[in-house]
């Protein structure tokens, strides 16, 4: 009991304390006390403790004496893992205690762990050496470990099992072996080891196979004792320069049995290049300048020392100087042109010279004629044409020959290309022979070799007549430009159309038919009688026996219908039982459906299949597997039939084309007595090389024959000589170079094409003898027709293409003064082209680059806007210009770049195929010319008109771009409607396209259409035709007469913005000929375009209309006489007022008489009414669906749709202007003489319209009613 003592006064008080001292926990299990070597022990201590409130989270156990390994967690766990040889734990002790000390003692247990040993296996850690040599002592020290060894390996036990002869492996593990002769190897050796403690134990093994080298063992002589060599010869003192020293020293050793092959020879302080061989030769060449060797000692020993010094010699050679020979260092060029100069400057170098040279004396041996060698060794020599190679030639270099030193030579062979050949590979007309026959007289080669194998080839298909009596919903088949050289016609039809045609292109064959050749083939087929002739084509392309049946055959059938290719298999069948045909039918059988194996490609275009033509016609042409094509779509094509003949190197016409639909059986039917036959009438005039012989010979011959002076005024067609001498056959070529340029096809540089690279090249000579203007009358005929065929055979798609020497009237020759630019350009799209604003100067190549990503966009380049019309050779005699100035165009996909060049040069045009698409190009080496576009170009425009560097001029506004000669651009921009490029542009987009456009009926940017116009629209039920593009002109020389319509229009006049020429043009483009009554010339639906225009114009800003002299006082003349005869009607039809002038007034007077009834606000509105109704008739045309949906409502609905096409012209005007005007327009009419159907009248009446007053009015002067068409009224 605790006693407290209090701090104060007074008598101490007892307190009472509680005891509560800690309690030591206690320790109740008993640890194990046995473990065994390296396996895992372990011991979960169990303790209590009276006082314990935490579960004994607070206890804390140690470990006292423990072995190495030994652990115990918090919670009392011993664990323990004994190693390798420890037997004992030694004694432990386990403590534990709860942390409230009070001085209470820990709970201990102490124990000792007893280990049972456990054996481990040995391991083999070295690697036995794999080779040995022949005789010669093999070792290998096995390396072991073993962790419970204790005797350092004496109770490990080795054994080898498998070893060959001889090899042992020692107690300590030491493997030894002498390889016998002849052993090569030791095979698979075992080697093991066990340290004999088995407990299960497997011994360590370690397997090998040693390869043993062969080795030579050479016998051995024993020598008692050394003797030294000596050296008993004398070396030459005296050596030449540049000549090679030689001593053999000598020498004797007693005691040597093997004849000095053990002595060692070595030099000190030899000279550069001395050496001594192993036999004791010693060799130099004294070099140029070294006058002495300098002393040498020459060494030699025996190798068996004992210490015996070697023998010796010392000596000093004199070198006596001599000439070196020259060297030439250079080597010869081994290829030259004939007729261009050759030169080859030789080097040499010559150690000893003094003189740089000039005492070197060279020579040619074995030259040909007119090779040459200069004092300074500079070889020329022109080859001579037919000059193929030179031969071996020796060059010659002496120096004066001084010591008897030979010349230094040369030898080389050099190659000569024919200057024709040259030319065919760059395209570059300079390196044509000048002598042009030399090109002539290759195309008629060409031609006869075509020839020659052409008629083989059809010797071996045809055999006898050939009848070909094919269907007209059928195709025709023409050769691509650059397999025009290799395929041709097979089967022509007596009025010319080829049928079918066939070649061999790189060892490739093929055949191509525009019917399905092989289902008409069958019996009783239309073309049965061609079977035996397709079976020779079979046995021709698979190059099988020719009249011989078909052997085994792996024909393969793909991109073509069941029913076709039963018709295929069902004719191969008849044949040969050996044939096997298979039919590819989907993408993956087709991309897999060529190999080595297949005989033939049997295809046709039924779809759009990549497979086949990225896949399938790529492999047949690696393999040379031959391809037959067969058409499948009746006279018509796909958009992809091309691109699956262009593999082969043939076309067909785009999809649309009638084939040979219209073309009678007379003329579309083959029937030939013979091939020889079909050739001389028919193929020789359409084969290119034939028609490209024919040309060139009379070229050569001078043998043409049309009458030039008496050509009549339009193309010389009174007499025919001129089309089938020259110009027939030029239009194929011109043709063919289309097709090229349209692809951006480089031929020169490329394979094949040899006729059409002659053809350009001789085009590009001619164009650099031209003089223009030529007068027919007195014009040389060869010069004309040299003339024509330059401008047929204009080929742009290439690096090299001269400047024409004289573009006559079109433009100048010389742009020195222009430095080519770089122009980056980005645009709207809008159909079907608009100026790029750069010009291609001519001979210079042009790079175009289209950089935008909008691949659904088409475009294509092309140089010049002029219609090939424009330009009139005959016209007033003279041949002025070149006629074909405008280029093919060029297709430029996103992404892509074209390169040309242009003999002409010229403005840049683009065409698209759709608007409003962002396009953008870069034009690289272009000049800029006077273009507009925009404000931002104005002032750059008006100094390019005032330098006057280029010809040529393009003005684009939004919807109307005029292109022009520059001089005809001053005069439109002196006009007062028209002071400037920018008044002038804002002109063209109003009244040229505008109103233009509003008097047609459609709508679209910039284009004003009325209020009235679309509530007609509207209420009908009918949609406005949008319209946005561009309008154009050339301003330069017409196509007919002094202007021509289309777009582009062209006119030999300045343009005006209200000109009646230009808005003339422009109404032929969309005029409607049902806007005229019958009879009426049709003119008289043109020119209201430009009326109305001109009257828009004098409305808004009172500009002077100068509108034609319409006849309304004549007419008015006629109604008052008609008046006073017995039958009006019948005398206004008797005056046949048919002109155009009068034709345009009665329409005239039909908008007057709308607007005087209040009508229509502006009678002229009823032209765009027309065209509308007009359009939604055409549609509704198509079907008797849509008819009867939509005829009531454009007031036809009395009619049948099968009346239509019988329907006339005042019929339909006096239906259509009585429903729009919604008057009955009958008796108004009549006035005028004009007689109408029942049918008409009784649809008008129908209407039940109020009747059209029969007013006449008539202005003061004729020309006012492009002014107001209110005027005086005269009523009938």
């Amino acid at each position: 009991m605790l006693l407290a003592c209090g701090g104060g006064e007074g008598e101490s008080q007892p307190t009472s304390v509680v005891d509560n001292k800690n309690t030591a926990p206690v320790i109740t299990s008993i640890a194990p006390t046995s473990a065994t070597e390296g396996v895992f022990y372990q011991y979960t201590a169990n303790v209590t403790d009276s006082d314990d409130s935490n579960n004994g989270t607070d206890l804390t156990w140690q470990l006292i004496n423990t072995p190495a390994g030994m652990n115990v967690s918090s919670t009392g766990v011993v664990t323990w893992t004994p190693a390798n040889g420890v037997l004992s734990s030694g004694q432990v002790t386990l403590q534990v205690r709860d942390g409230q000390e009070d001085r209470v003692q820990p709970a201990t247990e102490q124990f000792t762990i007893s280990v049972t040993p456990v054996n481990t296996a040995p391991v083999i850690t070295s690697i036995a050496p794999t080779s040995a040599a022949e005789g010669v002592f093999y070792q290998y020290t096995a390396n072991v470990t073993d962790s419970d060894d204790s005797n350092n390996g004496t109770d490990l036990t080795w054994q080898l099992i498998n070893a060959p002869a001889g090899m042992n492996v020692s107690s300590t593990g030491v493997v030894t072996w002498t390889p016998a002769n002849g052993v090569l190897s030791s095979g698979q050796v075992t080697l093991q080891v066990r340290d004999g403690q088995e407990d299960g134990v497997q011994p360590a093994t370690e397997q090998f196979t040693i390869s043993v080298i062969s080795v030579n063992t050479p016998p051995v002589i024993t020598i008692p004792t050394n003797t030294a060599p000596v050296i008993t010869s004398t070396a030459p003192t005296k050596a030449t320069e540049g000549v090679t020293y030689q001593y053999t020293a000598q020498v004797t050793d007693s005691d040597d049995s093997n004849n000095g092959t053990d002595l060692t020879w070595q030099l000190i302080n030899a000279p550069a290049g001395m050496n001594v061989s192993s036999t004791g030769v010693v060799t130099w060449t004294p070099a140029n300048g070294v006058l002495s060797s300098g002393q040498v000692t020459l060494h030699v020993r025996d190798g068996q020392e004992g210490g015996v010094q070697p023998a010796t010699e010392q000596f000093t050679i004199t070198v006596t100087p001599v000439n070196t020979a020259p060297v030439i260092t250079s080597t010869a060029p081994i290829k030259a042109t004939e007729g261009e100069l050759y030169q080859y400057t030789a080097t040499v170098t010559d150690s000893d010279d003094s003189n740089n040279g000039t005492d070197l004396t060279w020579q040619l041996i074995n030259a040909p004629d007119g090779m040459n060698v200069s004092p300074s060794g500079l070889i020329t020599w022109t080859p001579a044409n037919g000059v193929l190679t030179t031969g071996v030639i020796t060059l010659q270099v002496a120096d004066g020959g001084e010591d008897e030193v030979t010349p230094a030579t040369q030898q080389f062979t050099i190659t000569v290309t024919p200057t024709l050949v040259l030319a065919m590979q760059t395209g570059n007309v300079a390196h044509l022979p000048q002598d042009i026959t030399f090109a002539y007289d290759e195309v008629i080669r060409l031609a006869d070799t075509f020839v020659t194998d052409y008629k083989a080839n059809l010797n071996s298909i045809f055999d006898g007549a050939i009848t070909y009596p094919v269907h007209r919903a059928s195709q025709f088949v023409t050769a691509k430009p650059w397999a025009a050289n290799y395929n041709a016609p097979l089967v022509v039809g007596n009025g010319g159309r080829v049928h079918a045609m066939f070649g061999e292109i790189n060892q490739q064959r093929n055949a191509a038919f525009g019917t399905r050749i092989f289902a008409s083939s069958r019996p009783s087929q239309e073309l049965e009688a061609f079977s035996p002739a397709l079976i020779q084509l079979i046995s021709w392309l698979t190059k099988s026996a020719a009249n011989e049946p078909l052997t085994e055959l792996d024909i393969k059938v793909a991109n073509v219908s069941a029913w076709q290719f039963n018709q295929i298999n069902a004719w191969f069948d008849t044949l040969s039982s050996a044939v096997t045909v298979s039919h590819c039918v989907t993408e993956l059988d087709i991309e897999h459906c060529v190999n080595d194996d297949t005989d033939l490609l049997i295809i046709a275009a039924e779809n759009d299949s990549s497979a086949l033509i990225n896949t399938a016609l790529p492999t047949a042409s690696t393999l040379r597997v031959p391809v037959l094509y067969t058409h499948a779509h009746s006279w018509n094509t796909k958009t992809w039939t091309n691109a699956i003949l262009d593999s082969i190197g043939y076309s067909m016409q785009s999809p649309g084309g009638p084939g040979n639909y219209f073309v009678s059986d007379e003329d579309r039917h083959a029937n030939w007595l013979d091939f020889n036959a079909m050739f001389e009438q028919q193929v020789s005039q359409k084969s290119l090389p034939l028609i490209a012989k024919n040309l060139v010979s009379r070229f050569k011959e001078n043998s043409f024959s049309y009458n030039l002076p008496a050509c009549n005024e339009s193309d010389c067609s009174n007499d025919p000589n001129y089309k089938t001498q020259l110009t027939t056959g030029l239009e194929v070529i011109r043709h063919q170079f289309i097709d090229l340029d349209s692809n951006n096809t480089q031929i020169f540089g490329a394979d094949g094409f040899e006729v059409l690279k002659l053809l350009a090249l001789i085009g590009d000579r001619f164009r650099q003898n031209i003089a223009l203007p030529m007068d027919k009358a007195t014009a040389n005929v060869l010069a004309w027709s040299q003339g024509i065929f330059a401008d047929f055979t204009v080929y742009n798609s290439r690096l090299v293409n001269p400047v024409q020497v004289d573009l006559g009237d079109f433009s100048r020759t010389n742009f020195n003064h222009i430095t080519p630019k770089t122009v980056n350009m980005t645009m709207q799209s809008k159909p079907y082209m608009r100026a790029a604003g750069v010009y291609a100067l001519p001979g210079t190549t042009v790079k175009v680059t289209r950089t935008d990503t909008n691949n659904a966009l088409s475009t294509s380049i092309f140089i010049n806007a002029q219609r090939s019309g424009s330009s009139k050779p005959f016209t007033n005699r003279l041949f002025e210009r070149p006629k074909y100035l405008k280029s093919a165009s060029m297709t430029i996909a996103a992404g892509e770049s074209i390169t040309f060049t242009s003999p002409y040069g010229g403005p840049l045009y683009i065409n698209y195929d759709d608007v409003g698409v962002e396009a953008s190009f870069t034009f690289e080496q272009v000049g800029q010319h006077p273009y507009w576009n925009g404000p931002e170009d104005s002032d750059f425009f008006a100094k390019a008109l005032d330098d006057n560097h280029y010809d040529w001029v393009d003005i684009a506004a939004e919807h109307m771009e005029i292109h022009s000669r520059l001089e005809k651009v001053k005069t439109t921009l002196s006009s007062p409607i028209s002071p400037d490029v920018e008044t002038l542009a804002a002109m063209m987009q109003t009244y040229t396209h505008g109103d233009v456009m509003a008097l047609a009926g459609f709508t679209g940017p910039g284009i004003q259409v009325t209020d009235e116009v679309t509530n007609f629209a509207n209420s009908s039920g009918i949609p406005l035709t949008p319209r946005d593009r561009v309008q154009h002109g050339v301003l330069d020389q017409s196509t007919c007469g002094s202007g021509c319509s289309g777009n582009p229009y062209d006119a030999n006049w300045s343009f005006s913005p209200l000109g009646h020429g230009d808005l003339h043009e422009i109404g032929h483009t969309i005029e409607n000929g049902w806007f005229r009554f019958d009879g009426r010339e049709g003119h008289a639906t043109t020119n209201p375009y430009s009326y109305y225009t001109k009257h828009r114009a004098w409305v808004e800003q009172g500009i002077e209309p100068n509108c034609q002299n319409v006849k309304f006082d004549e007419i008015h003349a006629s109604l008052v006489t008609a008046q006073s005869e017995p039958d009006p009607h019948a005398y206004m039809a008797s005056l046949n007022m048919n002109d155009w002038n009068k034709g345009v007034a009665l329409m005239i007077q039909v908008l007057m008489s709308a607007q005087h009834q209040g009508v229509l606000v502006d009678g002229w509105q009823l032209y765009p009414m027309l065209h509308i109704l007009k359009r939604e008739l055409d549609r509704i045309d198509g079907n008797d669906t849509d008819w009867e949906a939509g005829k009531a409502k454009l007031g036809f609905s009395q009619y049948a749709r099968s009346e239509l096409s019988s329907l006339s012209r005042n019929d339909f005007l006096l239906v259509s202007m009585s429903f729009i005007l919604k008057y009955n327009l009958q008796s108004y009419l009549e006035m005028f003489g004009l007689s109408f159907s029942a049918k008409a009248i009784s649809q008008v009446q129908a209407g039940g319209y109020p009747v059209m007053p029969r007013d006449y009015f008539l202005p003061a002067v004729n020309q006012d009613f492009c002014k107001s068409l209110t005027q005086p009224k005269i009523s009938f």
